[in-house]
Parts: structure tokens; C-alpha cells; sequence
């Protein structure tokens, strides 16, 4: 895959109705990608899918354009950093509910460069600049926040922006958080945004719990 950084701010431009690609190009600051057949199908099974999103849940459509572009922010450099697996899982919403979902997964070579490549996702300039991104596109009143947890072998980080966003000439809350989950070789991330209410955190509980039963499960 593209580097976390990289993900994080292609799925915030993709809640933020930019157009975004449908298999993300890779850059030469990219970790290379050497493909291992076992190593992909176990970084398929750390994706969420239509049904393990829930009812109401339909799989949308990725457009051909890339637009990740923040003024100022310098993508890391990873390229000697070794892939084994790369995959990216449907883009999911629940229109009646508002509530848009997405996850991919990575699998690297040792578990040293895992966490090299998790490292990344928590520069302060990632949370800027996906504030910035969304901001481009109405977001008003917003904010980020870092989230850290570790538990045992398993870590976990996010950002978690709240804001303003108008929709039909009517100003509505809007919360995106976008979690990066890391366990020995493999790395995956989950994006859950909507409206913020009992329900969304609901959901992305939900989801979050089942994202780290299955990498946790990985037989890495």
C-alpha cells in the first residue's frame, strides 16, 4: 500500500467527498511490495466486508483521480521498507444512518518494519494536515485529536476529528476517526465517520473490536 500517512489522508478526502483512486498509486517514498500468497489472503481476512459492517450497509463506488495533495506536509520515506501483502477493503455506507466505512491492511516483511511504517501515522502533521483536507472541502469548527492505546502485543492510534459540515443548507456535526491497528508483521486501519451520535459509537466500537479480534487471530 501506499504509506499509513498516505492511506489516512486519501480515506479523509474520501469522506470529504474528493475523488480518490479506486487502487491507490504507489510513490517511489512507498515501501516496496513484494507479494507473498499467504501473507495476502491473511491481510484479506483483516477486512471488513458489506456484511460484517452491518444492515443497511451497500458498497460504493471509488472513483479514477487522485487528489491527497497538503500544502506543506512531506510524506515520509519508506521505500526500504519491504511488503509482503497490500489490499484495500470495499468502501461501505449506510445512507439512512449517514455513516460512511473503510479499512485496508498491510503485511510487512519483519515485525521491526511494521512498526517503522505504524510510526508515521502519528506525526502531528498527519492530524494538520487531514484537518487541513477536510477543511478544503466546508468542514467548519474543526478539530483533531490523537488517540493512543497499547494492550499487550497490540497497538493501536487514531485520529479523531469533530467539526461542522453543511449539507442541503443545513449545518450538521461531523465526526471521522481513523484508527491504525498494528500487531507483529501486519498493520491495518479502519475508518468510520457520520454524524456523532450514541449509534456511530456504537458502530465503530463494534467494528473496532472486530478489526483487532482478527488481527490478534492472524497467523503471522
Amino acid at each position: 500500500m501506499r504509506s499509513p500517512v498516505v492511506r489516512s489522508l486519501l480515506l479523509a478526502v474520501l469522506v470529504a467527498g474528493c475523488a480518490v483512486p479506486a487502487a491507490f498509486a504507489r510513490k517511489p517514498t512507498d515501501p516496496k511490495l513484494v507479494p507473498n500468497a499467504a501473507d495476502v489472503r491473511i491481510a484479506h481476512q483483516l477486512l471488513l466486508t458489506k456484511d460484517e459492517a452491518g444492515v443497511g450497509f451497500t458498497v460504493d463506488k471509488s472513483s479514477s483521480k487522485d487528489n491527497t495533495d497538503c500544502a506543506g506536509y512531506k510524506e515520509p520515506d519508506l521505500h526500504l521498507l519491504t511488503e509482503t501483502a497490500d489490499v484495500d477493503g470495499p468502501e461501505l455506507s449506510n445512507k439512512t444512518a449517514g455513516v460512511f466505512v473503510a479499512s485496508s491492511a498491510s503485511v510487512f516483511i519483519s515485525a521491526g518494519q511494521a512498526l517503522k511504517a505504524f510510526q508515521t501515522l502519528k506525526a502531528k502533521a498527519v492530524g494538520d494536515c487531514m484537518l487541513k483536507v477536510v477543511k478544503a472541502q466546508g468542514m467548519q469548527n474543526g478539530r483533531v485529536v490523537p488517540i493512543h492505546l497499547s494492550v499487550g502485543s497490540l497497538e493501536m492510534f487514531a485520529w479523531d476529528l469533530n467539526g461542522t459540515m453543511t449539507a442541503h443548507g443545513m449545518a450538521l456535526p461531523f465526526e471521522m476517526t481513523l484508527i491504525g491497528y498494528r500487531h507483529s508483521r501486519a498493520l491495518s486501519m479502519l475508518l468510520v465517520a457520520g454524524i456523532p451520535n450514541a449509534a456511530l459509537q456504537e458502530k465503530a466500537k463494534e467494528l473496532s473490536a472486530r478489526m483487532t479480534l482478527d488481527l490478534l487471530h492472524a497467523k503471522l
